[in-house]
């Protein structure tokens, strides 16, 4: 990926119940947060974990200010005669 930050490899600990403690680092890079659910993967015996989208609302969140509804509506209404 262009302008990704590469870090030095971390070590995660597999604990009790299959519970895997993911590296502050690593958590961060992804902006994962706590709750977020992940895909996990199996490829040539590497296991590869994607983060899932909650919601496309999630996924947009930051692209347009709060009020753009409010915004939208009065660039619609300036472009009437």
């Amino acid at each position: 990926m262009v302008g990704e930050v590469v870090l030095k490899p971390a070590v995660a600990r597999l604990r009790a119940k299959n519970q895997l403690t993911l590296p502050e680092s690593v958590v961060g890079q992804v902006g994962a947060e706590v709750g977020d659910r992940f895909r996990v993967s199996v490829e040539d015996g590497v296991i590869n974990l994607e983060r899932v989208r909650k919601s496309y609302h999630g996924a947009l969140k930051g692209l347009w200010p709060d009020k753009w509804m409010e915004e939208l509506r009065r660039d619609r209404d300036s472009w009437r005669p």
